[in-house]
């Protein structure tokens, strides 16, 4: 739902917290969970959706009619989607996730194919002037690229990385210039991946792609991860003084989404465990800062809590 017109903040919550890796399970949690949440939150106005879709379930959407009758759904009930997570390729709600939420990575073809579908399936739902973003995997998990480096990336066998978002990136570029609509993949760094922090997806981004590239590629701030890495969010002015560094490393304009999420394991534990809102380490102040800050005007917030 969009919180205000002055900042423009769209905020909603990360459907994979249902379970489901269909298109009709998904479709089944928009009609009776995602409705519910807007019936209770904002009755009379606009609610925005924050999809998520498995590989298997964005190839059935892909389709015209499905694509078609969901489009007219969303608009028969007041709802909007501006966010995909497109993290997890398959089952997200396995008995053991673990290292396979990761597959496939970047190196792998498979990848290209399922981000460039959900952006080809956000660029169809999208309203008018509203921006779209996915997030996705920070590259990939850190013990499958054994021996590699930001600096050395290129010249070893993981070179394909680079290549596979290049033309993630240049898919995102075609779709506005066909269709006006803004899609940007947000790369979401995450402890025991290859990509741990913020300041070294913003280094990976400045030294493997051109301008016109970084125009399409950002990040995905997330604070549960953002908080096992180490940062600084809970104390008086820490969100602040996290987003300063932020924005003098890449500017304001590349950070594409916030994740919203509590923690429940300390400050530099690396260790991603999400805890509902005000009921874990970092509790409320941070959030209330983040959703009311100027600089996050049209970035998607979305919250990706447990069920309580």
């Amino acid at each position: 739902m969009r919180l205000s017109k002055a900042p423009n903040v769209h905020l909603t919550y990360c459907l994979n917290i249902h379970r489901g890796e269909t298109w009709a399970e998904n479709f089944a949690a928009v009609r009776e969970k995602a409705l519910a949440v807007k019936a209770a939150v904002c009755p009379n106005e606009p609610f925005g959706l924050g999809l998520r879709l498995s590989n298997a379930a964005s190839v059935e959407l892909a389709e015209a009619k499905p694509l078609a009758d969901f489009r007219a759904f969303l608009e028969a009930n007041g709802l909007y989607a501006f966010t995909i997570n497109g993290f997890p390729f398959g089952g997200f709600h396995d008995g053991v996730v673990k290292d396979n939420v990761y597959r496939p990575d970047w190196r792998d073809k498979a990848r290209v194919e399922y981000t460039n579908r959900l952006a080809d399936i956000l660029a169809a739902l999208l309203p008018e002037g509203v921006p779209g973003s996915i997030s996705t995997v920070p590259l990939s998990y850190k013990p499958w690229l054994e021996g590699a480096t930001l600096m050395n990336l290129d010249m070893t066998s993981n070179r394909d990385i680079r290549e596979n978002l290049a033309a993630c990136a240049w898919h995102l570029a075609e779709i506005r210039r066909r269709t006006g609509k803004t899609v940007a993949l947000a790369l979401e760094p995450e402890p025991g991946c290859f990509l741990e922090t913020t300041e070294e997806t913003i280094r990976f981004l400045r030294e493997q792609f051109d301008d016109d590239a970084r125009e399409r590629l950002g990040v995905c701030f997330d604070t549960c991860h953002a908080h096992a890495a180490g940062y600084e969010l809970k104390a008086e002015g820490g969100a602040a003084a996290a987003l300063d560094e932020l924005e003098r490393l890449v500017g304001r304009d590349r950070v594409r989404a916030l994740h919203l999420n509590d923690a429940r394991s300390g400050r530099g534990s690396r260790v991603d465990r999400h805890a509902l809102i005000g009921q874990g380490e970092l509790g409320l102040a941070p959030f209330r800062w983040l959703v009311n800050e100027e600089r996050f005007a049209g970035v998607a917030g979305i919250l990706e809590t447990p069920i309580a």
